[in-house]
């Protein structure tokens, strides 16, 4: 219930939330809304219940709570998003991660695995068609600065995507221009309490790092307005990255055929185009096929560059992720031996 005279933060949330994503494509659906228990992920769920009431929509939101096990306060953030679901009328759905072959705990990427095999199995068994996630503008500014120190072109500067398809499957992030200072004044109108996770304040893995070294003290040294640029700078590549696209996919549609992970080029409308355009060529082809990148070096994508600009190129090439290109003459043949993982959302 908001607090009498505290409703224009909540109105002006809700708008925005309806401008990046409109109720209309999705008030009538099935949502699987990934619920933490933390401050985020419980103002989405709230906002996503009002925005379905105020557009009268039919569809349900099921809380999904992905349990790490690797805290003795998991068992009770379980609770609270159970109870936190029946409060919001929505259903309840919980998983378990299991790891019994490493003592030191699971990594990152063990977990970020866990919660993609958990919203796609529960998203199936619901027969959901959007898994919505708490991602919001601070969460974007640190995939950016992740993606700097580790090393990225201009399509890692665009961040995480508002909304990423992997089969019948939509990721939505419906927040990402929504600072997580909102949303925690939104819960303080709502009387609303969250969990607070106290293994965030450590900095032993990445993004707790770059949450609590890293921008504090750029904040510090170049003023808040910093963490503003750096958002900024992320959408302007989003716009460049839109314009080559905008390029690249007409001649990749004239030229490429594929099947059963292997795809024919048809190199005469790549060759004469500038570097970019080739660039953006490849990592299309690798997008299309669903090739693995975490692998693709900066000098291994050039090395897929040269293959097909090269008037001298060698006859084959082998990739990360048994991935093999073959020139014959103008045409390039790229054929890939799965499996390997596609579990990257966050």
């Amino acid at each position: 219930m908001l607090k009498t005279g505290q409703s224009d933060l909540a109105n002006n949330l809700l708008d925005r939330i309806s401008s990046a994503w409109p109720e209309n494509q999705w008030c009538d659906a099935k949502l699987i809304v990934a619920v933490s228990g933390g401050c985020d992920s419980v103002a989405l769920l709230h906002c996503l219940q009002l925005l379905r009431k105020r557009t009268g929509g039919s569809g349900e939101s099921i809380a999904l709570y992905c349990n790490h096990n690797t805290r003795d306060a998991c068992a009770a953030e379980a609770d609270f998003v159970q109870q936190l679901a029946r409060q919001l009328n929505c259903q309840y759905a919980t998983t378990n991660f299991q790891d019994a072959s490493n003592n030191e705990g699971p990594s990152e990427n063990q977990l970020r695995e866990f919660r993609y095999d958990s919203f796609v199995q529960t998203a199936q068994k619901f027969g959901a068609r959007y898994v919505v996630t708490a991602h919001h503008a601070d969460d974007q500014l640190e995939t950016i600065l992740f993606r700097i120190f580790r090393g990225t072109g201009l399509s890692g500067l665009t961040g995480v995507p508002r909304i990423r398809t992997d089969g019948d499957i939509s990721f939505v992030r419906p927040l990402l221009d929504i600072r997580k200072c909102e949303l925690q004044k939104l819960l303080v109108d709502f009387d609303q309490p969250f969990c607070q996770d106290d293994s965030n304040l450590e900095s032993v893995y990445t993004r707790n790092y770059l949450r609590n070294e890293i921008l504090p003290a750029v904040r510090h040294r170049f003023g808040p307005q910093s963490e503003d640029a750096i958002l900024r700078l992320g959408d302007q590549a989003a716009e460049i990255q839109q314009f080559l696209d905008s390029i690249a996919e007409p001649i990749f549609e004239k030229s490429v055929s594929s099947r059963d992970g292997k795809a024919s080029v048809e190199l005469d409308g790549w060759s004469s185009q500038h570097s970019i355009i080739v660039s953006q060529l490849v990592r299309l082809l690798w997008k299309r096929m669903e090739l693995p990148e975490r692998e693709m070096t900066r000098h291994k994508w050039r090395q897929v560059s040269q293959l097909i600009m090269d008037p001298n190129p060698p006859a084959s090439l082998q990739l990360p992720g048994n991935v093999t290109l073959s020139r014959i003459g103008d045409k390039l043949i790229v054929e890939s031996t799965p499996p390997f993982s596609r579990k990257n959302d966050g």
